[in-house]
């Protein structure tokens, strides 16, 4: 991170905000992509407000703000809504009321939580509610560290999947012709949806990571055509 630092001519503080948000412009863009293409972006957001009782739980059970662990509460809750979103959606409810009945439901419970933990006066709590609004100023270099480890797992996982991701956002009849198995694909998208969020819930809050899902892809989508260039220029 010197290097950097010296690099860019940016005192360490800004270099780090500066690499936080590298890795997750670079993360949101490409793994929001496929959320985008397949007109589930509001998803993304249902997770990323459903990250907040995650971190609550995994602060009330560690006792600590420890970023991994955190983070790894996070993750922990994103899969959970995801599950449940798609358990909704089977049943007699349409897929956005499932979206707003997951969301609002995550986010609920993790304001009652913060809210106890505040109340308990516990001196470690300071500082979580940068889950729900961001605080990019309080990024540390070890926090951009396990952001660009999840980030680059998920990037070598798109670049080794590409092709059957492509194939079956784009043609999902085909796809299951050729023996692929689109609800495996669906379930790698949303492991991709979670991926983002956890990358960017730390650095811009839960409220505004539909926004880094979504709008790079927009904005791509409008300059190419081609499923590699948009994924590039997210």
């Amino acid at each position: 991170m010197d290097r950097l630092s010296a690099l860019l001519g940016l005192p360490y503080t800004d270099t780090v905000v500066v690499a936080g948000a590298l890795v997750l412009g670079i993360s949101a863009g490409v793994l929001g992509s496929f959320a985008v293409l397949r007109g589930r972006s509001l998803v993304g957001d249902a997770i990323a407000h459903a990250t907040l009782p995650g971190v609550c739980v995994a602060f009330l059970v560690t006792g600590t703000k420890e970023v991994a662990g955190l983070l790894a509460g996070a993750a922990v809750a994103g899969v959970v809504a995801a599950l449940l979103m798609v358990a909704v959606e089977r049943s007699v409810l349409r897929a956005d009321t499932a979206i707003g009945v997951v969301l609002s439901g995550f986010f609920s419970l993790g304001i009652v939580l913060l809210t106890h933990i505040t109340a308990t006066g516990d001196a470690q709590q300071a500082g979580l509610e940068a889950f729900l609004f961001g605080q990019a100023a309080g990024l540390l270099e070890r926090d951009v560290a396990v952001m660009g480890a999840i980030g680059l797992v998920g990037l070598v996982a798109v670049a080794v999947l590409r092709r059957v991701l492509a194939a079956t956002l784009f043609d999902r009849a085909y796809a299951a012709a050729i023996g692929l198995s689109t609800r495996l694909v669906e379930v790698a998208v949303t492991l991709f949806l979670v991926a983002a969020v956890v990358i960017g819930v730390r650095l811009v809050g839960a409220i505004l990571m539909v926004a880094m899902l979504a709008v790079p892809t927009v904005v791509a989508r409008q300059l190419a055509d081609r499923f590699g260039w948009v994924l590039v220029l997210a």
